[in-house]
């Protein structure tokens, strides 16, 4: 299910875009349930996901720590519009979000039921504002998930790549500055 979808209009290749998104990737293989093989790194990168290079997607989880990634997948896909590249990004919701959301229901009705059957009465509206509450922040952090993402794809994909030969011509620019014979004012005295 798509939460959220952003387009980044560039002006670059997807080669460009795939090569700004592999330095911040580890990439992956996903799986049936987007299961992957997991390695321990000990420093993780922003992202882990795999490329599509023929069909110009992407599909990434932002990691939150060596183990564990974002409920929310960031999907992408590289299309022209009138004669201008644009990337477009949905932020769809993970499985497990959904599994999270039937076990806090689950939880709170045996939680209720048990209680009612060791004798102690919860008025109906204490049991709906608990299980409102534990509801809204659970809503909370899948909106700061996909802030944290919406801002960490951006990053990303507006990444300036530094060409060798761009750095080249710097050097050689700061190099002639320095050559230039330097002028020095004095005052004269009279």
């Amino acid at each position: 299910m798509t939460v959220k979808t952003n387009e980044y209009w560039i002006n670059e290749p997807f080669d460009g875009i795939a090569l700004k998104i592999r330095i911040d990737t580890r990439l992956v293989k996903f799986g049936p349930l987007n299961a992957f093989t997991r390695s321990f790194e000990m420093y993780p990168r922003p992202w882990i996901g795999e490329i599509n290079p023929k069909r110009q997607t992407f599909k990434l989880f932002r990691t939150k720590g060596s183990e564990n990634t974002s409920d929310l997948s960031v999907v992408g896909r590289y299309t022209v519009r009138g004669a201008k590249p644009v990337i477009v990004v949905k932020h769809k919701l993970h499985f497990t979000v959904v599994m999270g959301a039937v076990g806090l229901l689950i939880f709170f009705i045996a939680a209720f039921f048990l209680l009612q059957k060791k004798g102690v009465i919860v008025h109906p509206a204490i049991q709906a504002v608990a299980f409102s509450a534990v509801i809204l922040y659970y809503i909370y952090t899948i909106a700061r998930d996909l802030h944290h993402d919406e801002k960490q794809i951006e990053k990303t994909l507006t990444r300036v790549l530094v060409r060798e030969e761009d750095v080249d011509e710097e050097e050689d620019d700061i190099e002639d500055e320095d050559t230039f014979p330097r002028r020095l004012e004095h005052d004269s005295p009279d």
